[in-house]
């Protein structure tokens, strides 16, 4: 359970150990993606998160994990997840990686505003200026109206709206099924999906050369949520979840040292923007008894990297 052990500089590493790993996972699949289609890289990193998440699912659960409380929510689930990592990858083949990044932390800002309609969940004053903070920053990383505008930046925006749906369809499985049900329902289910839709669109299997690559994204992966929920396990959402906020600069760095991205100085105010609000957002937990904790603590980390 969250906090269960009190070691906050354990959990402060941790957490700054994911959000170090989770963008150079994501830097990965910006090379692969501009290389092979955007269905075959998310389907290996399924594949890969499934078969680890399975055996421990099982493992944890037995035959239980077999039976969900509520399936047709996992299958929503399963499918917002589905397309927040499709949207996200597209973006990566235009877009520089901090500003997708970036884009893409504003799911957990999403989520606390939609909660207030959809699951009744009221929000602070603070939570809301912070959801407000985010949305000047998003418009300040995306500049719509811009002559630096495209329509490629609308995917990440698209992937964190969906991972907006993700969080809160997770909020609503916390109270009826077990976290590792519903992370196995998840990857599976996506997989899936993606299976059917390599059947009816094909694309380019991996080249030997590049099967390290795919493992290495897989593994990074599962490493950096593997610390992020270790993370809430030794130390408290509110020193925990504004850590992930720095896989912002952490994204914004690697995509300058790996692919020569260049940042202006409205494209940092606005990142600075979006962490900022997003840290206010999750660190003021008003939800805090709405799930279990391991259930949390899976939405934090992902919010800003699928």
């Amino acid at each position: 359970m969250q906090g269960s052990q009190n070691a906050p500089l354990l959990a402060a590493a941790l957490a700054i150990g994911a959000a170090v790993v989770l963008p150079i996972a994501d830097s990965e699949i910006k090379r692969l993606v501009v290389v092979y289609p955007v269905l075959i890289v998310a389907w290996i990193r399924l594949a890969l998160m499934s078969a680890f998440v399975g055996a421990i699912a099982i493992a944890a659960q037995g035959r239980q994990v077999f039976r969900p409380a509520a399936p047709g929510l996992q299958a929503a689930r399963a499918s917002l997840a589905l397309f927040a990592i499709y949207a996200f990858y597209r973006g990566l083949e235009q877009l520089p990686l901090g500003e997708s990044t970036a884009v893409m932390c504003l799911a957990v800002p999403l989520a606390t505003a939609s909660s207030h309609w959809l699951l009744k969940e009221h929000a602070t004053p603070m939570q809301w200026a912070g959801v407000l903070i985010c949305m000047i920053g998003a418009a300040l990383v995306l500049r719509p109206g811009d002559i630096m505008f495209t329509p490629a930046a609308l995917w990440p925006l698209l992937g964190a709206t969906c991972w907006a749906g993700f969080i809160n369809c997770s909020r609503f499985l916390g109270r009826v099924d077990h976290p590792m049900t519903t992370t196995f329902w998840t990857c599976f289910g996506g997989l899936v999906i993606l299976s059917v839709a390599l059947l009816v669109f094909g694309g380019r299997l991996p080249d030997f050369a590049d099967t390290g690559r795919f493992l290495a994204i897989g593994a990074l992966g599962t490493l950096g949520q593997l610390m992020t929920a270790a993370a809430y396990r030794y130390g408290p959402a509110p020193l925990v979840a504004p850590i992930g906020y720095l896989s912002i600069a952490v994204a914004a760095l690697l995509g300058w040292v790996r692919f020569g991205d260049a940042l202006d100085w409205v494209s940092v105010i606005g990142m600075a923007g979006i962490t900022a609000g997003g840290a206010l957002v999750v660190s003021v937990d008003v939800n805090s008894r709405a799930m279990p904790a391991p259930e949390r603590a899976a939405d934090r980390v992902s919010a800003g990297s699928p």
